[in-house]
């Protein structure tokens, strides 16, 4: 009498498995198998974890709350000269799209050298530069420039969130809008001491932990504060002066925002967003994230049951 061969139990042979597609794994009780699996047990570069207890489970779920750095990305240009030719950038980059497609939602427009949840903050404060390829053209011309204005463009690379994705969605943007871009990718540590000699004339990078925005706008927009960006406006100066001068804070927020509404006419840089983080904070954890993005163990509570 014939019988079938046995076979021993194993996966796919001679083929790797398609694993792109699955989900992660979420903790979930289930009865132990008859011979079951240590705790922990590792598949495919995985660490999974058996649950003994589904009242009392080895791991617990988190909620993710949303608290925004206050990173100031900014493109600073002193590469133009002209009139016209740096409010044309500021035109010539549509936020909305970068912000939905690349960073999938995970920042907030920045219409100002700060944002909501800053000093100096208001809504009132005016930022003309909406996405208008147009509006950009049209200045480049009024600049000299009708065939466009090559321009090289300098990116981080792993300094900031998905920024070398950024900066290539910005160049493509600024030669649509009249720019011939030469993306450039140096290294973090030649770019930024570069930046520091006043050597870069147009870049993209960001200033975090701000909640007060005093010493920044001096060392960027104030005359002799930073040759990053080699900015100089008399008025402007004033104004800076003044604001560290006053200690009414209604008086000192008018000033400040004074000031910022210079900055955005004269768009010595041009404001894009700031980032969001996630937070991880167990469900029995009461916290506020700061916007600095700084964690004081004295502002982290158990909640009461």
């Amino acid at each position: 009498m014939a019988t079938a061969p046995t076979t021993s139990d194993s996966g796919p042979v001679g083929r790797t498995p398609d694993l792109s597609n699955l989900p992660d794994p979420v903790p979930r009780y289930e009865p132990p198998s008859k011979y079951g699996n240590k705790s922990p047990y590792e598949v495919l570069g995985k660490t999974y974890y058996v649950l003994p207890n589904p009242e009392k489970p080895l791991i617990t779920f988190h909620e993710l709350r949303p608290g925004e750095t206050v990173e100031l990305c900014g493109l600073k240009v002193t590469a133009f000269e002209v009139l016209h030719t740096v409010p044309a950038v500021g035109y010539a980059i549509d936020r909305d799209t970068i912000i939905k497609r690349v960073l999938q939602g995970q920042a907030t427009k920045l219409n100002a050298p700060v944002g909501p949840g800053q000093v100096g903050y208001a809504s009132s404060i005016d930022y003309k530069y909406t996405y208008d390829p147009a509006k950009s053209r049209e200045l480049l011309k009024k600049a000299g420039y009708p065939d466009g204005v090559a321009v090289d463009f300098y990116a981080t690379v792993g300094r900031y969130t998905l920024d070398k994705q950024i900066c290539e969605a910005i160049a493509q943007m600024l030669n649509r809008a009249g720019f011939k871009v030469t993306l450039k990718t140096p290294e973090w540590s030649t770019l930024w001491a570069n930046v520091q000699k006043g050597g870069v004339p147009f870049y993209y990078m960001g200033r975090g932990s701000i909640i007060d925005p005093s010493v920044m706008m001096q060392q960027y927009f104030g005359t002799g504060g930073s040759p990053r960006i080699g900015y100089s406006n008399p008025e402007l100066d004033k104004l800076l002066v003044k604001e560290r001068e006053t200690f009414d804070h209604e008086a000192r927020m008018k000033v400040l925002q004074q000031a910022m509404g210079m900055i955005n006419d004269e768009a010595p840089a041009v404001f894009l967003w700031r980032h969001q983080m996630a937070w991880g904070l167990s469900k029995s954890v009461d916290y506020a994230p700061e916007a600095n993005g700084y964690i004081y163990g004295s502002k982290i509570h158990l909640k009461s049951k």
